[in-house]
């Protein structure tokens, strides 16, 4: 809502004397007439704009901002100086926002550090043309909670849709802790009606999807086979709190006398977080004795860095414990220590409370960012651990970050297979490439995450800004559950080639895919998966991981966490 206060200053006030010139009157009435119908348009900068009184705050954010980038982000060395760069030109009184000034700032830097491989700039977003690949900044509330992932992302149903070609609409996925979830409802079931309303795969139908995924309730009809007979079914959601669940599905798939673990993995959520799913699950493969292992990540879009960590842990050889995992490069200011505006951002653990070094607040100035102080080595389990000889790995143009550096990272010691999905099952897919990683720069009332480092595994890998590339490309079959033999990728995986897709360089578009909280105003294109886009999607790191220069932490009170 628009509030107009009224300008006293250009207001004209006529006053009538039975003893004026009738003359003088009409003139003085015209010219009243004119001077109001020359009054300039209201000018953003005097109408009560929130941009416009936060004026010198903003200016010196978008300062802040090209400061920081100069010490911190990765190509730092490719960046203009300060004088040419000019980050005051970006205040811009008729935006829509204050963070989208900071947007557009954030996305100008991106341009500039080119990738000699394509001559691309290293942030070229091909599946988003308007976002930095990596960079982004977020209002300080908009970031997730470690403490319970209460559904940060998603809509409150955990539950997406996909449109098909031939005119269904299908669940996508459903998270297990929702309401759906709790319904039992799934991946594949066909979807006969939303609110009443027949399901088709129409643009306008696309729009309604996503207004009522808006709503407080919600009822679907589904499709379910009875003994081979369909039948419909219509069940009533309601919006509520729940805690997301990052596993989609798990199971056993048994190949004639072959055990093989699968996990449909959607969310790196935070570490504590993924254990209390994930530990019971890899001691159950433990006891079964699985010999093989696949993991699920097609919509998996990364997230925290210790999460990969430890399930890397998880799934790779005892012969590697001790070995490296991978290494973290910075740029070389950081490297040298001479990023001195890190004095101003204090080291914060998981709950946000300062960590004290010789009884002081330590800061980010007193990490080590060199190579040897950000190598990480393979740690044996405690628990029950899973012995496979290979691991494959499902994944489509969407597998970002984190989820590529679990794949990278056992590349050196595994039998790695990777399959990858796509919506029209001819592109040879690759995942989203992601190889760099970021911890928050606080701004004002704002999280900074630049393009920070970059992961190599053991053998040096870790340029893949293009994307991995997948094995064989097949077709993200959704009318199917997850981990069933009949979906293209686990039949890929068991060595049943009928069911790889030719690979067509220009081909019909088999399926569009809508998720939760998304809209779309026209029809997708065969290559393009339409997933909500999280403010921050990365491999995000956390306090726990950083090594200090010093290893003096005092304990100031106890509950103040150290490293």
């Amino acid at each position: 809502m628009k509030i107009i206060k009224e300008n006293k200053q250009d207001h004209l006030e006529v006053r009538t004397d039975h003893k004026a010139n009738p003359s003088l009157m009409i003139g003085l009435i015209l010219f009243a007439f004119c001077l109001s119908a020359c009054k300039k348009s209201p000018d953003p900068e005097n109408d009560n704009n929130p941009i416009t009184e936060r004026k010198d705050k903003i200016n010196s954010n978008l300062d802040s901002i090209f400061q920081y980038a100069q010490q911190i982000y990765l190509w730092n060395e490719q960046l203009p100086a300060k004088t040419t760069f000019n980050p005051s030109r970006f205040f811009n009184a008729g935006a829509n926002s204050e963070i989208a000034i900071y947007k557009d700032e954030i996305m100008a830097i991106s341009k500039f550090a080119i990738n000699p491989l394509n001559n691309n700039p290293f942030e070229y977003n091909a599946l988003n043309l308007i976002k930095p690949k990596y960079s982004s900044i977020i209002e300080m509330n908009a970031s997730p909670s470690t403490d319970t992932n209460i559904n940060t992302s998603d809509n409150d149903y955990g539950i997406a849709f996909v449109g098909t070609a031939n005119n269904e609409v299908r669940l996508l996925y459903v998270d297990a802790n929702s309401a759906a979830g709790l319904l039992k409802l799934h991946r594949g079931l066909k979807v006969m009606a939303i609110n009443g309303k027949t399901a088709t795969t129409t643009p306008d139908y696309y729009s309604f999807i996503s207004a009522a995924l808006k709503e407080q309730n919600m009822t679907i009809t589904i499709e379910e086979l009875t003994n081979g007979q369909p039948n419909s079914k219509t069940v009533q959601l309601s919006k509520r709190p729940y805690r997301k669940n990052p596993v989609l599905a798990y199971k056993i798939i048994k190949e004639g006398l072959k055990k093989i673990g699968y996990i449909a993995y959607n969310s790196f959520t935070y570490e504590e977080d993924s254990r209390r799913y994930l530990d019971p699950i890899f001691s159950m493969f433990s006891t079964e004795g699985i010999s093989e292992l696949v993991v699920d990540l097609r919509y998996n879009g990364g997230g925290y860095q210790s999460t990969a960590i430890y399930l890397a842990n998880k799934i790779a050889p005892a012969s590697t414990n001790g070995k490296l995992m991978f290494t973290e490069f910075y740029n070389k200011m950081m490297q040298d220590g001479k990023a001195d505006l890190l004095k101003n951002q204090p080291l914060l653990d998981g709950d946000d409370q300062p960590i004290y070094i010789d009884g002081r607040i330590a800061t980010l100035m007193d990490i080590d960012y060199s190579p040897a102080g950000n190598s990480f080595l393979f740690e044996q389990q405690l628990g029950p651990s899973i012995e496979v000889r290979k691991v494959s790995f499902i994944v489509s143009n969407k597998t970002a970050s984190s989820s590529e550096l679990l794949i990278n990272v056992l590349k050196p010691y595994m039998e790695l297979k990777i399959i990858g999905v796509s919506t029209d099952g001819a592109t040879n897919v690759k995942t989203y490439g992601k190889p760099v990683g970021f911890f928050d720069i606080r701004i004002d009332r704002y999280k900074m995450y630049l393009a920070m480092y970059q992961d190599k595994n053991a053998h040096g890998e870790g340029d893949f800004f293009d994307g991995l590339p997948a094995d064989l490309s097949t077709e993200d079959e959704v009318s199917v559950d997850f981990g069933e033999k009949n979906d293209p990728a686990i039949s890929a995986i068991l060595g049943n080639s009928n069911t790889l897709a030719s690979r067509k360089e220009n081909s019909v578009a088999k399926s569009s895919q809508i998720r939760s909280g998304s809209s779309s105003s026209n029809r997708l294109t065969s290559k393009t998966y339409l997933l909500p886009e999280a403010d921050v999607s990365g491999m995000i790191k956390t306090a726990k991981q950083f090594k200090l220069k010093t290893k003096n932490i005092t304990d100031e009170r106890q509950q103040k966490k150290q490293l």
